[in-house]
């Protein structure tokens, strides 16, 4: 979540859209889209835990163990949404090295819609 924050953050809509003003703040995001990516790659490592030991539930979600349940269970899904994860966040690399402000905030709605789709059916499936 930290990380695709970076990405919905970098995109403020004032008279105009705008995006980084500096080069080091286009380079926090691309930093960020980066480990995106990687993150996703990590999603699909088989039997990794979805959270640390302990790790209460927030409101309305799952517990770890209910999640797993799911994952095993709807496998495919879930190798797709790692997928999408780590396309969007390609996308966001392009983005960044392109310095497209439009592309990134198309990017930064895509990247919510991978992310609220996975967690509807992982984490909180009986939420509407």
């Amino acid at each position: 979540m930290p990380l695709a924050q970076i990405l919905w953050d970098a995109v403020v809509y004032e008279d105009t859209i705008k995006g980084p003003e500096t080069d080091e703040g286009w380079q926090k995001v691309r930093a960020a889209a980066v480990s995106l990516a990687e993150t996703a790659d990590a999603l699909l490592i088989p039997d990794r835990p979805v959270a640390p030991p302990g790790k209460t539930p927030g409101e309305g979600e799952l517990s770890p163990q209910e999640i797993q349940a799911l994952i095993a269970k709807n496998h495919d899904a879930w190798i797709g949404f790692a997928h999408g994860l780590h396309e969007v966040s390609a996308q966001a690399v392009h983005a960044v090295d392109t310095k497209s402000v439009d592309e990134l905030s198309e990017v930064a709605g895509t990247l919510d819609s991978v992310c609220e789709g996975c967690h509807q059916v992982f984490w909180y499936p009986n939420q509407r």
